[in-house]
């Protein structure tokens, strides 16, 4: 195999000589050419100019991809500034999901799912990751030293205490829909990478070993339309939301924000623990009273654009 690569090698090294002995045959002859044909040619390239300094590109000719407009150059009016990722803390990523409508909910699930309909949403930021241990500097009712380590998702935490981390921050904890558009995207995925099943995109009971992975992980991942990473799998994620099962069916179809009163909150996305790929799907709903605390329940933190 070893001695066929290096012939092959051999071969592509004799073709590239030749083709440059031919280049250099051809120059040779382009320059034994009369002096006046020479001469007419170098007066057709002396024609060709340069645009002036400072002349403007024809009208509708776009800039270069990743040329910046000059400096001090104002978006049009009304016009809103492009808005991307941004860092809130610091060294706390979040992505940007922009205003617009998605489907929500599913016909093929629990009937607390349905109906599938379109929701909009303003535009609003949601942490790229659950929130880690390393981030998270509140209380906790507990966990097991297998669920230590700094990129490790924080767990064991009830709803108020998930609320309180994030309101320390200057945030808050997504609407039910907002959880839901950042995992789906506008075209309601069944997951977050799309709408096949795949045992291998995400943390749950057959690959796990019965612990949570850290966030950043390169392996058995995926990053939804927007980018938000471990919305299926790893660690349930309390949201803000309390639950009523029928609140798909009678809630408004602008900036939901659930029931306004309740016994129990929502958690979403599925975690190691989950066995069963209805349980991950990306328009599940799970609830339970806001006190309760596991080493599978998480969270992670949203604000609303500016």
């Amino acid at each position: 195999m070893m001695m066929r690569r290096k012939w092959v090698m051999h071969r592509i090294r004799a073709m590239h000589r030749i083709r440059m002995m031919r280049r250099i045959r051809l120059a040779a002859l382009a320059a034994a050419l009369s002096l006046f044909a020479w001469a007419g040619l170098v007066g057709a390239a002396l024609r060709v100019t340069a645009a002036p300094q400072g002349t403007a590109a024809p009208p509708g000719t776009a800039a270069p991809p990743g040329t910046a407009a000059p400096q001090g150059t104002a978006a049009p009016p009304g016009t809103a500034a492009p808005q991307g990722p941004i860092f809130d803390p610091p060294g706390v990523p979040m992505v940007l999901v922009p205003a617009g409508g998605f489907l929500m909910g599913s016909d093929e699930g629990n009937e607390e799912e349905a109906p599938r309909r379109r929701v909009y949403l303003d535009a609003f930021y949601i942490d790229k990751y659950p929130v880690w241990n390393g981030a998270y500097k509140g209380e906790r009712m507990g966990y097991g030293p297998k669920f230590e380590g700094p990129r490790r998702p924080a767990v064991g935490m009830n709803w108020r205490q998930a609320r309180d981390h994030c309101r320390a921050l200057g945030k808050r904890l997504p609407t039910e829909a907002e959880w839901e558009k950042a995992a789906r995207g506008p075209e309601g995925w069944k997951f977050p990478w799309g709408n096949r099943w795949d045992p291998d995109r995400l943390i749950w009971i057959r690959n796990s070993g019965e612990r949570t992975h850290p966030v950043d992980r390169t392996a058995r991942t995926h990053a939804s339309p927007y980018g938000a990473v471990d919305m299926a799998g790893n660690v349930w994620e309390w949201v803000a939301d309390w639950y009523a099962g029928d609140y798909y069916r009678r809630g408004i179809d602008r900036n939901p924000k659930g029931p306004a009163a309740g016994r129990l909150r929502v958690l979403r996305g599925g975690s190691w623990y989950s066995d069963d790929p209805w349980d991950l799907d990306a328009a599940d709903r799970r609830r339970n009273v806001p006190d309760f605390w596991d080493n599978d329940y998480g969270f992670r933190c949203a604000k609303s654009a500016p």
